[in-house]
């Protein structure tokens, strides 16, 4: 079973959650909970499910939102609720940062985290993706958007 956390107007999970319905200030899209499949009104900070409740745990966009002293909190969120695997995606440190993105991340910001979160025995692989001109020197490319797959 897969939970999308974070889902907004886009679920991908058989379960899916989110901490806003109607239009909120993060996205242009409505958000009905009634048309989307098994929703749950929840902050990601507090997921009301119990330990390793679903296979695959996806959290898209979303961890750039979260205060930076909070990130830690949603991460060991999902590994708790997550029973295999893990995927998290957010935009790299040199895209533009928009008003409502609290922070931007590395890779190296991530590798941190996982000592912290006492993690650093699972399996994760981060991966840059979707590649950005640099703005001074077109020919550099700069990763656009960073994911994190992690496996228990």
């Amino acid at each position: 079973m897969i939970l999308d956390v974070g889902c907004g107007a886009n679920p991908r999970g058989d379960v899916n959650c989110d901490l806003f319905t109607g239009i909120s200030h993060h996205t242009k899209f409505e958000i009905k909970p009634k048309q989307i499949k098994n929703f749950v009104q929840c902050d990601v900070l507090h997921l009301p499910f119990k330990r390793s409740t679903f296979d695959t745990v996806t959290c898209y966009e979303v961890i750039e939102h979260v205060d930076g002293d909070k990130t830690l909190k949603l991460l060991s969120e999902l590994v708790r609720v997550s029973s295999d695997k893990i995927i998290v995606t957010t935009p790299h440190r040199w895209t533009p940062r928009p008003q409502m993105h609290k922070q931007h991340f590395t890779r190296t910001w991530f590798k941190k985290a996982w000592k912290k979160l006492h993690c650093a025995h699972l399996a994760y692989e981060i991966t840059s993706h979707r590649y950005l001109p640099h703005p001074f020197l077109p020919l550099v490319r700069l990763p656009a958007h960073i994911k994190v797959v992690i496996r228990k």
